[in-house]
């Protein structure tokens, strides 16, 4: 699992939406200041995964994903395993006050192995979960990790690296089968298991299935095959008699078709007669047209009468207009009284609201007056009061001069102690310069802890090279045990090959034996098929069972002498491995403790020996000449080395001798100053207020100056107070006291005339309205005098109106009586129309019955008649299709006649040809019974039975082939049964399990060694008991102790080292497809690591970081983020945290 895209809003610390980018990053740091949120990016990266966090210690703690005062939250990680890319993406909501739930899950993959959608952008995938539920199982199988182990082997928190170092054995090997995918080969057993169950089940259904296919015999196949011949003869000579027989057939049906035809014919036209009542129902219809026309124009005149009525009334005077020019007449005499008053009212109220007007200008003069007089009044007031408070504030602050009483004591304490921190500086740069001097001499000095590690190395090469010799003679006699089981091994394949000989010609002696009761002379031989010349002498029946065990047995001790040379070889070959490694060890070891020994013994002046050169790559015998030369020189450098850096720690401690000295001097230098410094901010201050009264200058810039400026000043001070109590200050109350009664007097003057003037106002508005109002009611009546005028000037005369509505009543009546005759004769022309529409329907059915009847003797042409002859003569087109109908009955009645005799002629025929035909069907056993019916069906009947034949031949041809078939795949059936079951019980024992864990974790301590010898400076390796971790303290005499006795740094250094080696090795060791730990991520610790072993960590991660892994690590060791290519800068604003992506 590598990590490209992380994208968090609401989560925990990070309240707005924040992403991390890991794109082109294999090696990065998350730093920032304590609480600023580092760790929790990696605890978003296992709740996207997992829905949980290491840190909240319950699984179901979802509570702590979601940050406060927020309601909902997601984190989204796009993240490639195998080559494919990944998103897990979870939503957590708050439902109600006090519940907090994941509401959305949800795991794809994208079809695009290098996208990496922003939230919100779409891209095609494959949904692999989208329920809560199923969302960490599907996240576990991925990974081929549960959340417990993810925790434990990719993302480490803080106080949890010694999790793994320190867990029961039984727990550990459970996580490394886990990790190398063990679960693999249980799967494989179930499978084989459940294989070979399937495969013997398989052998059992093939076997029923060939007993079902006994009756395919070679009998049953030739029968069916001769059934088929003789039916496929037979089939030209029903042919031709269903040929016969349906032709007959076909010229019956002939006949009887022109005799059904005749007498349909005769059913049709025997009955055609002509409607009674046709006549008179033809004369009715043209008295009611007549009729009606004459209606019509009556109703036309009426029509023309109307008009003109209508026509006079609209042309001549109008009753409404003229009754209301009445009205207008009326209402203009009313107005002019109405519009006379009017003008007076508005006459008089105009001239009261210019009085108004004038009172309240008057009254608004006189209020600016005393207001001006009031403003004058306050400023005057104003500035008698400022005069007052500037000279008692100045009398004030005159009196408050004095010079300080501790003057001339500061002043002489300042000027001890400068003197004290010069002397003292003076002993603090001899002191440092010759800490420096020694300093710079011991900067090339040998680290006193890798001169006792190289001594305890070379200790341990003394017993590396005798644990080779030991080894050397092991091999020795491994291999000769390994030969000489190999010799026993070849006699026992030979003792094997001849038990099994006897058992063969034993077995073959019992078959003879058994055949022999069967064999005949002169019949087949039922095993060569050979005849038999001679039968053979009885024999006795050979012992198979004692055969058999000789075999078994036979086998049994070749199987164990196979193991036996087995072991012995692998035994040779784990001692040769063994040799091999422990001499390539100690020739290193010795050659790098050489080179580093070498080094720092030249630099500190020790000689060294031989064992110096470059080049020098020794045995392990040359190593045990070597190891005390080497242990002297050792001894030697130590020595040399330890008295310089005494005397460097000496001048350390001059020098921080003499920094304290300093540092009290500074320490009383810096309490006099602050003293003194306070005596010249007071007099600054205080000059500062009294400069505007003509203060004199001061001088604070020196000790002196500012002694002589506190006494210059409080001598002014005394000499300017005695001026303003004594004169300034009497005038300048008399004055404010005089000018407070002014504007008393003008406040009372201004609020009398402010009074009047607020009620003249009010009085001006409202005649101004009233004024108003009576200009508005004028100004309509003069308006609505002017519209009567305008609608009256095309009037006629008052005195015609009445002549005119008189005139224009008569036009009115003349119009209604032209109205009723337009009625009447519209009713006479409506009841005309209603009988002409009902003498045309009955007429119209007659003309309907004329075209049904012609209908029925259509398909026999009969005559045509004309649309005109229909309309003027109905009853003689009746007439003429009568008679032509009683023509045609005697013509079919002969027709049909002689269709009948013709008829009962090819019936007989017809006959005599299907009785022949059901005689050849009943002659070969075939069922005729259908065929008087249908004769082709004949045909049909032969071909069945010669196909349901021919199937059968081939079913059974089919049949035998499938027997065959089903007997191989029995047999095959049966194999996979045994080589399943066999490999089932091997992956189902314990001990397979056990040597997997074992043989990983050797693999795995192997590694964390290397790596905690380099952290630890060469004083641990890693080793394990029985699956518990145990440590070797090469600074102890090579003693061994658990991991559980380590101190917190040293538990660190071991959990990292083994961390570490978890994740570099992990990859080669899983089986195919398992935990995929392509990244890892530690959470601090670092800090507890001192600067040698912090280089060792940051170069093995460097390292770690170059293949394909990702590595991260959480701290606040600034040497050790500043090593990393990749930062990202988390900081936390008070509010919510935000991540910066910073490179190198």
């Amino acid at each position: 699992m590598r990590p490209v895209r992380l994208d968090i809003d609401g989560f925990a610390s990070f309240r707005e939406p924040t992403t991390v980018d890991f794109t082109d990053v294999d090696y990065f740091a998350l730093v920032g200041p304590t609480g600023s949120g580092k760790s929790t990016i990696i605890d978003a990266i296992t709740f996207a995964l997992y829905g949980t966090a290491h840190r909240w210690e319950r699984a179901n703690a979802v509570a702590y994903a979601l940050a406060p005062t927020t309601n909902r939250c997601t984190v989204s990680l796009i993240f490639d395993v195998g080559g494919q890319r990944y998103q897990a993406a979870r939503e957590v909501r708050r439902v109600g006050t006090n519940t907090i739930q994941q509401k959305n899950a949800r795991l794809e993959r994208f079809a695009d192995p290098t996208a990496a959608p922003a939230p919100g952008e779409e891209t095609p995938s494959e949904v692999l979960a989208s329920e809560v539920r199923d969302m960490t199982p599907a996240v576990s199988e991925l990974l081929g990790l549960d959340f417990d182990d993810f925790c434990q082997c990719v993302v480490l928190p803080q106080g949890e690296f010694a999790r793994f170092l320190k867990a029961k054995s039984s727990d550990r090997q459970d996580i490394l089968l886990k990790l190398l995918g063990a679960g693999h080969y249980e799967e494989i057993a179930k499978r084989a298991g459940r294989r070979a169950a399937d495969a013997q089940k398989e052998a059992e259904v093939y076997a029923e299935q060939l007993g079902t296919l006994a009756h395919a015999s070679v009998e049953a196949l030739a029968a069916a095959e001769a059934d088929a011949t003789r039916l496929d003869d037979i089939s030209s000579k029903i042919a031709d008699q269903v040929s016969l027989t349906t032709s007959a057939r076909e010229r019956q049906r002939e006949h009887q078709d022109a005799q059904a035809a005749a007498e349909k014919k005769l059913t049709a036209l025997a009955d055609l007669s002509a409607p009674a009542g046709v006549e008179e129902r033809h004369e009715r219809l043209t008295a009611a047209r007549a009729a009606a026309s004459t209606a019509d124009d009556s109703a036309t005149n009426a029509a023309d009468a109307m008009r003109r009525a209508v026509e006079a009334a609209a042309s001549g005077p109008q009753r409404v207009t003229i009754e209301g020019f009445e009205r207008l007449y009326g209402e203009a005499d009313n107005v002019g009284s109405l519009l006379v008053a009017a003008r007076k009212d508005e006459q008089a109220q105009t001239t009261a609201a210019e009085d108004a007007a004038e009172d309240a200008r008057e009254a608004s003069e006189a209020l600016a007056t005393a207001r001006t007089a009031t403003t004058d009044a306050q400023r005057a007031t104003a500035a008698a009061k400022q005069e007052l408070d500037t000279l008692d504030a100045r009398a004030a602050r005159l009196r408050s001069v004095t010079v300080p009483t501790n003057l001339d004591t500061v002043l002489e304490r300042a000027q001890r102690a400068g003197d004290a921190r010069a002397e003292a500086e003076r002993l603090v740069v001899s002191a440092r310069e010759n800490l420096t001097r020694l300093d710079e001499a011991s900067r090339e000095l040998p680290d006193p802890r890798r001169l006792t590690a190289l001594t305890t190395q070379i200790d341990q090469l003394r017993v590396e090279s005798q644990e080779h010799s030991d080894v050397e003679a092991a091999l020795a006699t491994a291999r000769e045990l390994a030969e000489h089981v190999q010799g026993e091994v070849a006699s026992l394949e030979a003792l094997h090959a001849r038990a099994q000989d006897e058992l063969d010609r034993a077995r073959l002696a019992a078959g003879a034996a058994a055949l022999r009761p069967a064999l005949e002379v002169g019949h087949a031989c039922p095993v060569c098929t050979q005849t038999v010349q001679e039968v053979p002498p009885t024999e006795d029946a050979p012992d198979l069972h004692a055969a058999q065990d000789k075999v078994s047995e036979a086998q049994t001790r070749l199987q164990e002498a196979r193991r036996g040379a087995q072991e012995s070889q692998e035994q040779a070959a784990s001692l040769f491995a063994r040799a091999e490694q422990t001499a390539a060890h100690a020739s290193r070891t010795a050659h790098a403790v050489a080179q580093e020994l070498a080094g720092a013994a030249t630099r500190v002046g020790v000689p060294v020996g031989a064992w110096a050169d470059e080049s020098w790559a020794p045995t392990p015998v040359e190593v045990e000449q070597n190891v005390a030369l080497m242990l002297a020189a050792a001894e030697q450098t130590m020595t040399e080395t330890t008295r310089r850096l005494t005397d460097r720690d000496q001048a350390r401690t001059t020098v921080v001798q003499a920094e304290a000295t300093l540092a009290v001097a500074q320490s009383d230098r810096d309490a006099v100053a602050g003293e003194l410094d306070e005596v010249r901010l007071t007099l600054a201050r205080t000059h500062a207020g009294l400069v505007d009264a003509g203060a004199p200058t001061v001088d604070t810039t020196t000790v002196e100056g500012t002694a002589a400026g506190w006494r210059a000043l409080a001598s002014w001070a005394h000499v300017e107070l005695d001026t303003v109590d004594s004169a300034r200050l009497p005038a300048a109350r008399s004055a404010h006291e005089e000018a407070a009664h002014q504007l008393a007097d003008s406040e009372t003057f201004l609020a009398q005339t402010e009074t009047r003037a607020t009620q003249l106002t009010a009085l001006s508005r409202e005649a101004a309205g009233a004024a108003a109002a009576a200009q508005t009611r004028a100004a309509g009546l003069a308006a609505r005098q002017g519209e009567i005028d305008s609608q009256l000037a095309t009037a006629p005369a008052r005195t015609d109106l009445p002549g005119l509505l008189e005139h224009a009543r008569e036009l009115e009546e003349a119009r209604a009586i032209a109205s009723t005759l337009v009625e009447q004769t519209r009713l006479v022309a409506q009841q005309a129309a209603d009988e002409v529409r009902g003498a045309v329907a009955a007429v119209a059915q007659d003309r309907d019955a004329l075209g049904r009847a012609r209908d029925v003797a259509g398909a026999w042409a009969p005559p045509a008649f004309e649309a005109q002859r229909l309309e003027n003569d109905l009853p003689g087109c009746w007439n003429e299709l009568v008679a032509w109908a009683a023509g045609q009955v005697e013509q079919t009645r002969n027709d049909r006649d002689v269709a009948l005799h013709a008829g009962t002629e090819t019936a007989e025929l017809a006959a005599g040809h299907l009785t022949a035909l059901v005689e050849t069907l009943t002659e070969h056993g075939l069922d005729a019974s259908t065929v008087a019916d249908d004769p082709r069906a004949a045909e049909r009947i032969v071909a069945v039975a010669h196909s349901e034949a021919s199937s059968q031949a081939k079913a059974l041809r089919d049949a035998r082939e499938r027997a065959g078939a089903l007997a191989e795949k029995e047999h095959a059936a049966r194999e996979t049964a045994t080589v399943a079951g066999e490999l089932r019980s091997l992956l189902r024992a314990d001990k397979f399990g056990n040597w997997l864990a074992t043989a990983a974790l050797d693999t795995l301590v192997a590694g964390a060694s290397d790596s905690l010898m380099q952290l630890s400076d060469g004083q641990f390796t890693l080793t394990h008991i029985k699956g518990d971790f145990h440590v070797i303290d090469h600074f102890d005499a090579d003693s061994e102790r658990s991991v559980k006795t380590l101190s917190g740094g040293e538990t660190f250094q071991a959990s990292l080292a083994l961390a570490l080696a978890l994740s570099e090795q992990l990859a080669t060791l899983a089986a195919g497809g398992n935990a995929k730990l392509d990244s890892i991520f530690l959470d601090e610790g670092f800090g507890t690591l001192d600067p040698e072993s912090l280089e060792t960590v940051a170069a093995t991660l460097e390292t770690l970081a170059q293949g394909e892994r990702m590595v991260g690590v959480v701290t606040h060791v600034a040497a050790l983020a500043e090593r990393t290519p990749t930062r990202f800068a988390v900081h936390h604003d008070g509010r919510t945290s935000s991540v910066e992506r910073e490179t190198t």
